[in-house]
């Protein structure tokens, strides 16, 4: 699931990415990744990090990216008590 925040006097949630939103994006599937590399042009390598989920929290930066890993654990109903969401944001 995408969502663009928009930081106007507290973050607001936009229809569509513009520059300096951030991008967050929880539970990636293949469109997101496809959608991050082919439109924003996210470094592969940020996606291949967060892909691992044995990835500590961390920030890193390339070019005018910053990645934020954050893993926040929250309790779902099925077999896997947990999931962890992953969030991106473009810096430009």
């Amino acid at each position: 699931m995408r969502k663009y925040l928009y930081c106007e006097n507290g973050f607001v949630e936009k229809p569509q990415w513009m520059p300096n939103c951030w991008v967050n994006v929880e539970c990636p599937d293949q469109s997101d990744f496809e959608f991050l590399t082919k439109e924003l042009k996210v470094p592969e390598a940020f996606l291949e990090d967060i892909a691992d989920m044995d990835e500590r929290p961390r920030t890193d930066t390339e070019d005018n990216w910053l990645l934020t890993i954050i893993r926040i654990p929250l309790q779902q109903q099925g077999s896997i008590p947990y999931h962890y969401p992953h969030r991106y944001h473009y810096k430009q």
